[in-house]
């Protein structure tokens, strides 16, 4: 493996490891920013309140979307934009159920 770390601060496997969660993050931010429709939000003028709170919105919808990831990792392969478009539904379904009572 090609890296400027020094081989006495990590072992091969430990570097594989770190990458590996590094990619991880990658990945799940990747798929924040694309599931969310933050594009078409952010593009809008708005108050930094306004921006800020849709941002921290956004991100804990995120954070509740792989918690039935982590649950269903042992069940059966899903991807992350199968899973972010079955809860976005599950959770408007919610939402709506909610306001018609």
């Amino acid at each position: 493996m090609v890296t400027n770390i020094d081989a006495e601060m990590m072992t091969v496997k430990q570097l594989g490891e770190l990458y590996r969660l590094r990619w991880n993050i990658e990945l799940r931010f990747k798929a924040w920013k694309q599931s969310g429709s933050m594009h078409t939000a952010l593009s809008r003028k708005a108050n930094s309140s306004y921006l800020e709170s849709l941002v921290l919105a956004s991100m804990i919808r995120f954070a509740l979307n792989f918690r039935p990831l982590a649950l269903l990792k042992h069940v059966e392969r899903l991807s992350m934009g199968k899973l972010f478009k079955l809860t976005s539904k599950w959770i408007s379904d919610l939402s709506i159920a909610d306001i018609r009572k």
